[in-house]
């Protein structure tokens, strides 16, 4: 069994900080081509929105309003 000796730090990125993938902003996949397979018969699932616990509000709320400045979320009123 091997156990790594490195120490535990507040920043769980921390020492992976030069790879993209860890880095505070959004990145772009610039790997090979991608095919996503879906079954044939799969249809889309509505679900309730989830209750946000109080305490964590106001970060759930700072997070949706940054993804919503980088163009990965669209706010909508509806659910079809």
């Amino acid at each position: 069994m091997n156990v790594s000796s490195r120490d535990k730090s507040e920043n769980p990125r921390e020492g992976y900080c030069n790879y993209p993938c860890f880095q505070d902003k959004l990145g772009t996949y610039t790997g090979g081509k991608v095919e996503l397979i879906f079954k044939a018969e799969a249809k889309p699932v509505f679900l309730k929105a989830r209750r946000v616990p109080f305490a964590r509000l106001k970060q759930v709320q700072a997070e949706l309003k940054r993804l919503e400045d980088l163009g990965v979320l669209t706010p909508i009123n509806y659910s079809s």
